[in-house]
């Protein structure tokens, strides 16, 4: 698997944003396995709930359009906002600031067996996760290293961001478990592994 890159993914100091709203955040491609939409639909309930709850996505893909027209058809322009690709380092500044980030898959042939890396490197930075439960995922990952809610479900997404909302000391457990885990698990501890086998390989 992908692992993350410590020198670019790490924990940093958060900006104070006494008052502000949760910021939920998702990097990577826009495309329909993705779940982009249950993602925003699961802000709209949020939103009508009124929960103070912002949404970042960055990436571009084929669902941008779309999206784009959903975001504007449940009035969710100020809770919502679709960014265009930015560098990586960008990405992890951002991402680091967040108070959640948000990982929806559907749990398709596709979706369900594709490893998701942008989990680690939240993890890596000390954000808590809440991610769809697919196969692949729940492989790796357990309920002490990542919220997950069910694949497809706006309703239960929107639940399980409300919890962590509510529930600072759950989501200060979860960092630590993923902290723990991440320590044994990037690119610096495994990059020997991968070049050993690769010089195997090549001899």
């Amino acid at each position: 698997i992908n692992y993350p890159d410590l020198s670019i993914f790490w924990p940093r100091q958060r900006r104070s944003r006494a008052d502000g709203p949760f910021v939920l955040c998702y990097p990577g491609t826009l495309n329909w396995h993705q779940g982009l939409d249950v993602a925003i639909e699961a802000t709209s309930l949020l939103r009508d709930q009124s929960f103070n709850v912002k949404l970042l996505i960055f990436g571009d893909g084929p669902e941008r359009e779309r999206l784009r027209a959903m975001i504007k058809e449940r009035h969710l322009e100020g809770q919502v906002f679709l960014n265009d690709r930015v560098s990586i380092e960008q990405v992890a500044e951002t991402m680091a600031n967040t108070d959640v980030g948000v990982v929806p898959k559907r749990n398709t042939s596709f979706g369900g067996d594709a490893f998701s890396t942008k989990i680690m490197e939240f993890m890596a930075m000390n954000v808590p996760v809440v991610a769809s439960r697919t196969r692949i995922d729940e492989y790796y990952f357990n309920d002490q290293m990542v919220q997950f809610f069910e694949s497809g479900s706006a309703e239960d997404l929107a639940a399980k961001i409300f919890d962590l909302m509510q529930n600072p000391d759950r989501r200060i457990a979860l960092c630590e478990c993923s902290s723990e885990f991440i320590a044994h698990n990037n690119w610096d501890v495994k990059k020997d592994e991968y070049l050993d086998l690769i010089d195997r390989l090549v001899s």
